[in-house]
């Protein structure tokens, strides 16, 4: 027995994700890379490595996760680089961590309530030892605990537009804030059509009223720079922290934050939302150069 403990070396840092697949220990099942793995990682090696955004497109069943987690893994490696691998539900972050460990790539299986993170499934992340595995949602939230990846790996990345989308969306209901809902309209009535204007003014639940649903011209919206200030007095205990930072950051001066809002309306609700999100400002997204 030593006396002494000694640290673990270093792992050799791999020269390219094609030749990292072959280095790691397998499961025997996983024999070969196909074809058109090798072809697309050899290419993002060749021309992407330092890309600040990246889309891989494969058919379904292709090998995609694959491809993904060899990226990560490379840039973990090679780079020293946190990595974090997004899904859109838990079931599909346990699916992945299964099929990263028959590649013998290691993960971090972080989903569920923040507060609950395995501490030493994160400490790995961190230390960037593993890649941690979890939900859009678990970044995109107004306090991720996951606050400092390098590198986003997003599948199936068109599933992430509602996760991402809610963070600077409102919605201002009748039922629940209704003072606030008829000073919007009010404030809108000269760019509201008139029939869908009776209907919000004539509301009486039934079901052609419920479904009437329009996008306010987002030209004429721009033009009424004072709705910010509106959407302040009337939204000013909102519960998400990143859209009170974002919509009231302009409260002195609105006119940049109207430059960028779709509103989208029904006799129920109000629905502003941005049509570009800040996510470049967005604490998980600023620290990141590749995703």
């Amino acid at each position: 027995m030593p006396l002494f403990r000694t640290s673990v070396p270093p792992q050799p840092k791999p020269e390219s994700p094609v030749l990292l697949f072959r280095d790691l220990k397998r499961d025997p099942s996983v024999k070969f890379l196909w074809g058109h793995q090798e072809k697309t990682l050899d290419s993002y090696f060749a021309n992407y490595l330092q890309a600040r955004d990246v889309a891989i497109e494969l058919p379904t069943g292709t090998g995609k996760t694959l491809v993904g987690l060899l990226i990560a893994e490379y840039r973990c490696r090679a780079l020293d680089e946190r990595v974090a691998f997004l899904c859109s539900t838990r079931q599909l972050c346990a699916q992945v961590v299964r099929l990263a460990k028959k590649y013998g790539i290691p993960t971090s299986l972080l989903v569920g309530r923040q507060a609950e993170y395995d501490p030493a499934s994160f400490a790995k992340y961190q230390q960037g030892n593993a890649i941690a595995v979890t939900t859009y949602s678990g970044i995109f939230n107004s306090h991720p605990k996951i606050n400092d990846p390098h590198v986003l790996v997003c599948d199936d990345a068109h599933s992430a537009d509602s996760f991402v989308s809610s963070m600077w969306t409102l919605r201002i209901s009748r039922y629940e804030h209704e003072a606030a809902f008829m000073a919007v309209v009010n404030f809108l009535e000269a760019v509201l059509p008139e029939n869908l204007t009776h209907r919000i003014q004539n509301f009486d639940g039934n079901a052609l009223s419920r479904s009437s649903l329009d996008l306010i011209s987002t030209l004429r919206f721009m033009m009424n720079s004072r709705l910010c200030a509106t959407l302040y007095r009337a939204w000013s205990k909102t519960p998400n922290s990143s859209i009170r930072g974002e919509l009231f950051r302009h409260t002195s001066n609105p006119a940049p934050f109207t430059a960028r809002p779709t509103v989208w309306r029904c006799a129920r609700s109000f629905l502003p939302r941005l049509v570009t999100n800040p996510l470049r400002t967005h604490g998980s997204i600023s620290t990141c150069q590749p995703r």
